[in-house]
């Protein structure tokens, strides 16, 4: 019997698909550069400032910790937001994670240190650390159904990059901001210059509210409402129906999770601490591959609704796979243009191929009615089995290893089997109408490209 939705698209105009681009960009950008801005200031400044007692092997895996301890509030966050997006709307549900996400950041930068307040210092970072997780639990779904929902049959690939360009985006403005303030003296980047990148994020956060402010609601969660199917429980409902494939994309995130973690967070202490390379060289180097990663998701989007969701996926994963040993091999000379191309490299091209196609993949495996809570729940409890402890394995086994990080590639390699055996006794959706949705681009020849999303007055 033919699908009723998909023969009576929903019409969209160009203006609109062009703040659906902005809406779920930016958000996704403020997102990862909250996150990376914490990465960073893990790495490099909480071990001396709210753990000035243990040497600084312990001190910098302390703050590793505290760092991982976002991801514990993630899922309870996906939950949360979960619920909200699939009762509510989508739309109200992305301008409450900004402004949780937003304010967790902002207070980081105004913490007093341990040497100030004591004990009280870690506490407080720890607690601002989980308003900044329970926020994120349900950001990047809902950036991702803003994009997804609103995207021409066909073409979810290419739109599903928008929020994911955010990735990229959010990378290289913290680590840029980072390098920046890295620039000054040592003793006052250690008192007050290390706070300017969480302060500047309130900036950010203005502009990303103003922007979702004049997104309208999806045609998916209007739908649901004109026709009374949204669900009293969304998260039962969607246990009850889809569990097989939450288990999937949990399986699906595990690479990528460790490899971001890994290439941004890791590969920066790793490099600084113990190889003794610049600290502002490497960051430049991450800030590169971010920007690069750029036009490569855009790319590896666009190309999946040509050859479909699985064959790119299961080539992102097999490179990294084999490139997780020279990439260590790379970074491990210590030189900053080596560990620079080391992160260009896996970051741009297979990190780059799975990112790029998880916002359409996983959210054609999901019905509109639990759509949300689906993408938030799965991808962040794969978030925190994957990226949550990453830092703190490849720091025990570097460890273990006695400075090498050869266990860590083996890790690397591990992980990135659990997610290839995933994607492959997963479907492939590219090419069929999205679980009962069909949209319709108002003069589909003047859609925006990458290029040509602006805001519109």
């Amino acid at each position: 019997m033919q699908d009723t939705a998909a023969s009576n698209p929903t019409t969209i105009s160009r203006a609109e698909l062009r703040r659906v681009g902005w809406g779920s960009f930016i958000g996704t950008a403020i997102e990862w550069y909250d996150f990376f801005v914490f990465s960073a200031a893990s790495a490099l400044v909480f071990g001396p400032l709210f753990f000035p007692g243990a040497n600084p092997v312990v001190g910098v895996l302390s703050s590793f910790a505290v760092f991982g301890t976002g991801f514990v509030a993630r899922p309870f966050g996906a939950i949360f937001f979960g619920f909200l997006g699939d009762r509510v709307g989508r739309k109200k549900t992305l301008i409450a994670t900004l402004l949780s996400m937003g304010a967790g950041t902002f207070l980081v930068g105004c913490l007093p240190t341990a040497g100030q307040i004591g004990i009280l210092a870690p506490i407080l970072l720890v607690v601002c650390r989980l308003l900044q997780g329970f926020a994120t639990g349900g950001e990047w779904g809902g950036a991702t159904l803003v994009a997804i929902e609103f995207a021409p049959d066909g073409k979810r690939g290419k739109y599903g990059t928008f929020p994911q360009l955010g990735n990229g985006t959010g990378i290289a403005l913290s680590t840029a901001v980072f390098a920046l303030v890295s620039l000054l003296p040592q003793q006052q980047f250690i008192t007050w210059g290390w706070r300017l990148p969480f302060f500047s994020s309130i900036v950010l956060i203005a502009v990303g509210l103003l922007i979702r402010k004049r997104i309208g609601e999806t045609p998916s969660f209007t739908k649901m409402l004109a026709n009374n199917e949204v669900v009293k429980n969304p998260l039962a409902t969607l246990f009850r129906n889809d569990t097989p494939s939450v288990l999937r994309v949990i399986g699906m995130k595990l690479i990528e999770g460790v490899f971001s973690i890994l290439c941004f967070t890791f590969v920066v202490a790793f490099a600084t601490g113990q190889l003794h390379a610049d600290r502002t060289e490497i960051l430049v180097g991450s800030t590169i591959a971010a920007v690069l990663s750029v036009p490569s998701q855009y790319f590896f989007g666009s190309l999946s609704d040509r050859v479909g969701r699985r064959p790119v996926l299961m080539f992102g994963i097999g490179f990294l796979i084999l490139f997780a040993f020279p990439f260590f091999w790379l970074v491990q000379t210590g030189n900053p243009v080596l560990v620079s191309l080391a992160m260009v490299i896996g970051f741009c091209v297979g990190y780059s191929a799975l990112y790029s196609v998880h916002t359409s993949y996983f959210s054609e495996l999901f019905p509109a009615r639990t759509r949300y809570s689906a993408l938030a729940v799965s991808t962040n409890i794969g978030s925190v089995i994957s990226s949550g402890p990453a830092s703190l394995i490849a720091g025990i086994l570097v460890a273990a290893a006695g400075g090498s990080a050869w266990m860590v590639s083996i890790y690397i390699i591990v992980v990135g089997v659990i997610s290839f055996i995933s994607v492959s006794l997963s479907p492939e959706t590219a090419h069929s109408p999205l679980r009962g949705e069909s949209v319709k681009v108002e003069n589909p020849e003047l859609a925006p490209s990458v290029g040509d999303v602006e805001l519109v007055k």
